[in-house]
């Protein structure tokens, strides 16, 4: 087992990773990330998901040239070329930092960081004690208790934008930013999209005036369930395709979300 010592160590490597700068030249300083450099924002967030919401422009633009006295026609969406587009070159981005890092004098440690006792961690067999310790963990989707959600194959932010292939149907459960810009991405390229939402409107956290124009605007391109409380999920299996049934009330009405053969 290796002990080190630190002036700084920062545990995370998305937002934190840019507390490392001149201002800290000549203090020891290291790096602690447990997954990918560059955190969600990088990786399965902001700028993935912009990329997808400027191709979803670009595809309802299509749809929409007639409006502007243009004859265009949107075919099949290619959504295989399009994730690689976006991840070909993010992909390459977070190995790139973690040598950039290590060039400008920041020891970095791939791992999971713990507490094990005042101003020191444990990262694999590695004891680094440090001065200041600062946390920049960012957060994780969170998956509300729902009955037969565990039971059934879903998927949050981190991992949608990957999909192997573009879905038919899609259920997306809540109402805020990020079920906006999926349903937006999906339902533009060519998925069928209900989104269910147990309060009023969309954006429940923006301006009024905003999200009662978003509200209007998104109806008018996806299924939107508003006042809908989700009661249950289960699996049903057929000869020709596995599906995600949800139960929602008002009306316990079900439909299919997430197909796979």
């Amino acid at each position: 087992m290796a002990e080190h010592s630190y002036d700084l160590v920062v545990v995370g490597a998305g937002s934190g990773n840019m507390l490392p700068d001149s201002v800290l030249a000549g203090r020891r300083v290291a790096v602690v990330e447990a997954g990918l450099f560059g955190g969600t924002c990088l990786n399965r967030g902001c700028i993935p998901s912009k990329i997808l919401v400027y191709t979803a422009d670009v595809a309802q633009t299509i749809r929409d040239a007639a409006a502007f006295g243009i004859d265009a026609s949107l075919g099949k969406t290619d959504w295989p070329a399009i994730r690689d587009r976006v991840f070909g070159h993010i992909d390459t981005v977070p190995g790139k930092a973690v040598d950039y890092r290590r060039r400008s004098g920041v020891d970095v440690y791939t791992g999971q960081a713990r507490f094990t006792g005042p101003n020191e961690l444990r990262v694999g067999e590695d004891t680094l004690r440090a001065r200041n310790i600062v946390l920049a963990t960012g957060s994780r989707p969170k998956i509300p208790d729902l009955p037969g959600l565990a039971d059934v194959p879903y998927l949050t932010s981190d991992n949608v934008m990957r999909l192997p292939e573009l879905p038919g149907s899609m259920a997306i459960i809540g109402g805020g930013f990020i079920a906006a810009e999926m349903g937006h991405v999906f339902s533009s390229l060519g998925s069928k999209i209900t989104v269910i939402e147990r309060g009023p409107a969309m954006l429940s956290r923006h301006d009024t005036d905003i999200r009662k124009a978003f509200t209007t605007a998104f109806g008018q391109q996806v299924d939107l369930r508003l006042n809908t409380t989700v009661l249950g999920f289960s699996l049903v299996i057929s000869v020709a395709a596995a599906a995600v049934t949800i139960a929602i009330s008002p009306a316990l009405r079900t439909f299919i979300s997430q197909e796979r053969s």
